[in-house]
């Protein structure tokens, strides 16, 4: 079982829901025993999908088929993420909460965001941070909020700022970091998708602020693709495939129009469509072309992926770090960060 044979196996097994014919090719390698269970853990391991690949195989009774000591790890790392997922849903409640009571109304992203609108997710979603967005105009207030309740910064001089969220603050007594945003994507993707035009949209359920559906499934691609340079490097990213189809089968949609954002969007969903085996509406044109060829090129050659890595990691690497002088003219941020760096005698890098 190669990479490629790996990925396609677990991105279709995490789309058993949504495909019967998926549900016969899984079975079908099961039954044949042409899964290699070591590369399939490994691969969702790294790919924060493992407790979602036993619940979708759990849901589509397969987990019979499966050697019984894997069935234990599936089990046991399962329950190990929900009772994380059960810390980190009360610690949102709990910033919910005090910022009510502040009259500061928070809109829960990403990961947070999804789970806390579909409870049943918490068995399977694994989630690393807590990110909130609010207006501009609050955004200092309720980052002063928590750090008067407890909250702090532990960020290392090494960490290069953002725009995008203020310094990542933790907790002793919270499992989860939090990011408190007021704007979502990079700059320029941010004239396309903008914190206003998010929190404009956002609806609310349970008394809990989360972004539209559409926005949701926009943000899901975005996040990996745009603001962890995914698309620049051509990552797969196969927790991001399975928010897509989750948030797909929600109904959410995306207006995929002609600028950097519309391309991002409409180039992902290609991949997703072609390695979930599930028909996705996208527009099919030469940039997709040619990213389908690249991404299959990364899935079956194992010289190439590891090139194309190392040539993607040079690119950004210089991309961001030239960027930096820049920002710290007219970013408090950064300047303060590029001081420190030339402090300690650290050259930007």
């Amino acid at each position: 079982m190669n990479f490629a044979e790996t990925v396609s196996f677990i991105a279709q097994s995490l789309s058993l829901y949504y495909s019967d014919h998926n549900l016969e090719c899984v079975k079908n390698w099961i039954d044949h025993e042409k899964v290699d269970w070591e590369a399939v853990v490994k691969v969702s391991t790294q790919h924060y999908v493992l407790p979602a690949l036993y619940a979708n195989l759990k849901k589509a009774d397969l987990v019979s088929l499966l050697p019984e000591d894997l069935v234990a790890y599936m089990q046991y790392i399962s329950k190990l993420n929900m009772e994380r997922n059960d810390e980190i849903i009360k610690q949102c409640l709990d910033i919910k909460d005090l910022f009510q009571k502040h009259d500061l109304d928070p809109v829960f992203l990403k990961g947070t965001g999804l789970l806390l609108g579909k409870e049943e997710l918490k068995h399977y979603r694994m989630l690393a941070d807590i990110d909130i967005l609010l207006p501009k105009d609050q955004n200092a207030q309720a980052y002063q909020l928590l750090q008067k309740n407890g909250y702090y910064t532990n960020k290392k001089i090494t960490d290069i700022p953002t725009e995008r969220h203020r310094p990542r603050l933790v907790h002793e007594n919270y499992i989860a970091s939090v990011e408190i945003h007021d704007e979502v994507l990079r700059t320029p993707n941010d004239r396309y998708l903008s914190g206003a035009t998010v929190i404009d949209r956002r609806f609310r359920k349970s008394d809990i602020n989360l972004p539209h559906l559409d926005d949701q499934l926009a943000l899901a691609i975005a996040s990996s693709q745009i603001n962890d340079f995914g698309h620049d490097r051509r990552t797969i990213s196969l927790k991001t495939m399975n928010d897509v189809l989750i948030l797909k089968s929600r109904g959410a949609q995306l207006e995929m129009e002609n600028h950097s954002l519309g391309k991002v969007l409409n180039n992902y969903i290609s991949f997703v469509s072609e390695i979930s085996k599930i028909k996705l509406e996208y527009h099919r044109n030469a940039d997709t072309q040619l990213y389908l060829e690249e991404m299959r090129k990364i899935l079956t050659d194992e010289k190439f992926r590891e090139k194309q890595s190392k040539a993607a990691q040079k690119e950004l690497y210089f991309k961001t770090r030239l960027g930096i002088i820049p920002k710290a003219i007219r970013n408090k941020e950064y300047r303060k960060w590029l001081w420190e760096r030339l402090k300690v005698g650290n050259r930007v890098n």
